[in-house]
């Protein structure tokens, strides 16, 4: 007896063995994807039949579990396209066979997840994660756990028996099932892993490089860092950038990511504030584009540079006070470098990107703006070029989108005249040279043509925001007339040209003269039926320029009476021709301000096709002009 059980123990002891051995063997291969490890309870397992091997083993040695054999499948292979009728081959190796496995049979009923045991505690635990598993939790049998796999071989627990390294080797596979189940999910279309700011901030702060320039800008700014004349400013070059090498070096999760965006802010104000006083301009440059990038791609950072102070004294924005002064200093007229054109680029980048979506209670911070007098002298003056001019006025435009700005521009204005009173706000913003440039006629290039677009909105964004505004603009000597003007100007090819391939270059295309045309009437018909008091256009005309507005009363009834009486050309498509349409009403509303009775009788007159019975009275008129149902309706 005691003969059979070592020799039975021997036994067990090499097939362990070679178990081990050949599951080493596999744990590197990844099994396939659609592999499942499913569980399933005692109950619901067809009966157990087991192979005799020839022996004759005592019924007690089969009752005690102590020495029941642990059978663990092998890991799975890669098969490629396997074919159900081809049944598989054993996984041992040739010549040994177990006396203790169980028959092979196939289930008849499927298994419920609902009804599958959760074995967190088993250490031969291969199912899938919580993605594969009830979100409710499922309740455990207290029977012995026994798991199904793929290949239908059954396993009871062993207790008494080591069993690390095979949990060791189980571990390998689940580790092999997790890489292959996270490329299926990416390949199904559920979304990356979660996005890491800090490393993001770090790759972009760390290679970010200037387009024309050779060195990543952080090499660039610790060579300029020898270039300042001053001890001073040499030493806030120097801890600032080593501030910001130890924020980049925490890419870590854990790291703080809003303390390496205000750590950043502070540390690139800072070199952005040394260069402009030292007069560096090419790594400004680079600054100022790196800013611009880290203000598109990160949203906290447009927050923290706005909320950074000038001083603890100074409230204001330290980044707009920055910008001010870089403009007054460096973009002036008077100024001559070989990067002004470089620089003016990347002002304007940074400066459309900083008042791009601002949060309302932010908007504050960029009054300053507004309220610097030098400003709008710099950024408006008649000598700068047109595409200065025209991204000038974008932003400008891009300001007084938030209706609020005008309120704060009001408040925050500190100007004021030589017997201390109040600057009046039109003078601070300038809006006497944005009129002179919207109607100079000798501006006709693309980007003057796109800056007196710019203008347009901004005068449109600014008489929306307040009715204070809008009576300002009201109240000017030379807006409305200069609106009156553009008019002219821009309806006149449309009905002396033949076609559209007789426009003039800064008339083409015809469609976009119409619609600049459109905006302009719609802008002036807002401008005078909704101020206060009401606006008196022959008395403007009378306190018009004389030099600048010369022959505006005749300009005003050509134009206008075109657009209220006249055809739309031939020539014209449908789309402009109902453009055109829509402006019928207000140009004759705006006419019937100027001339009345007998002499707008005549401007009906000029445009009128066909002879005219001198005896039709005004009704007759009115008939033959918007149509007898209409003018029926109306008496």
């Amino acid at each position: 007896m005691q003969r059979e059980m070592k020799e039975e123990l021997a036994r067990l002891k090499s097939e362990l063995t070679f178990k081990q051995t050949e599951a080493e063997a596999h744990s590197l291969r990844k099994p396939p994807a659609s592999a499942r490890k499913k569980q399933t309870q005692a109950s619901q397992l067809p009966p157990q039949t087991p192979v005799g091997n020839g022996r004759v083993i005592n019924s007690v040695l089969l009752d005690n579990p102590a020495f029941r054999t642990p059978m663990r499948p092998p890991p799975q292979v890669n098969r490629y396209a396997p074919s159900p009728e081809v049944s598989r081959k054993s996984s041992l190796l040739p010549g040994f066979v177990n006396a203790f496995d169980q028959s092979r049979q196939r289930r008849t009923k499927p298994v419920s997840k609902a009804s599958q045991p959760v074995l967190n505690d088993n250490p031969f635990d291969v199912t899938e994660g919580s993605a594969e598993r009830d979100s409710s939790p499922n309740p455990v049998s207290n029977s012995p756990p026994i798991i199904q796999h793929n290949d239908d071989i059954l396993m009871d627990d062993l207790p008494g028996v080591n069993l690390d390294a095979s949990h060791n080797i189980d571990q390998e596979v689940e580790d092999a099932e997790s890489d292959t189940s996270e490329d299926h999910e990416l390949v199904s279309g559920v979304p990356a892993p979660q996005f890491h700011c800090n490393a993001e901030l770090t790759r972009i702060v760390l290679t970010h490089t200037y387009v024309v320039g050779k060195l990543p800008t952080l090499q660039l700014l610790v060579e300029s860092a020898a270039s300042t004349p001053d001890f001073s400013s040499a030493e806030l070059f120097s801890s600032s950038i080593t501030s910001i090498l130890e924020v980049l070096s925490n890419t870590s999760g854990n790291f703080a990511y809003e303390y390496s965006i205000s750590i950043l802010t502070r540390c690139l104000l800072t070199i952005l504030n040394t260069l402009r006083v030292n007069h560096l301009i090419p790594p400004m440059i680079s600054v100022l584009n790196l800013l611009t990038a880290l203000l598109r791609f990160f949203p906290d950072f447009h927050l923290s540079l706005l909320s950074y102070p000038e001083s603890e004294s100074d409230n204001r924005s330290k980044i707009s006070v920055l910008l001010c002064q870089i403009v007054i200093e460096l973009l002036d007229t008077s100024t001559t470098h070989n990067f002004l054109d470089t620089l003016s680029v990347e002002v304007f980048n940074l400066l459309e990107s900083l008042v791009w979506n601002v949060p309302q209670n932010m908007v504050v911070k960029l009054s300053v703006f507004c309220c610097n007098r030098e400003l709008p002298s710099i950024l408006f003056h008649t000598a700068q070029s047109h595409s200065f001019l025209s991204r000038s006025t974008r932003f400008l435009a891009l300001l007084f989108s938030y209706p609020k700005m005008y309120e704060y521009c009001v408040t925050n204005t500190t100007d004021t005249t030589e017997d201390g009173t109040p600057l009046d706000f039109s003078r601070t913003l300038n809006l006497d040279r944005l009129c002179s440039l919207l109607i100079d006629v000798h501006r006709d290039d693309p980007d003057a043509i796109s800056m007196k677009n710019h203008i347009l909105m901004f005068f449109t964004a600014f008489s929306l925001a307040h009715s204070d505004a809008l009576n300002l603009l009201a109240s000017s000597l030379v807006f409305i007339p200069s609106l009156i003007t553009h008019v002219a100007y821009l309806s006149r090819p449309i009905w002396e040209e033949e076609d559209a391939e007789g426009f003039e270059p800064q008339f083409r295309p015809a469609s976009l003269t119409i619609r600049a045309l459109s905006k302009t009437l719609s802008l002036l018909h807002h401008i005078v039926f909704n101020a206060t008091p009401s606006v008196n256009l022959p008395d403007k005309f009378l306190r018009a320029h004389p030099r600048a507005f010369n022959g505006i009363n005749h300009n005003f009834i050509v134009a206008f009476g075109r657009l209220s009486y006249a055809a739309a050309p031939d020539w014209v498509d449908v789309e402009e021709r109902r453009m055109m349409t829509g402006m019928i009403e207000m140009a004759t509303e705006l006419l019937e301000l100027v001339v009345d009775g007998p002499e707008g009788d005549g401007v009906w007159l000029m445009y009128h096709d066909g002879p005219v019975d001198e005896a039709m009275d005004e009704g007759e008129m009115e008939r033959e002009v918007i149509g007898p149902d209409t003018a029926l309706c109306q008496s």
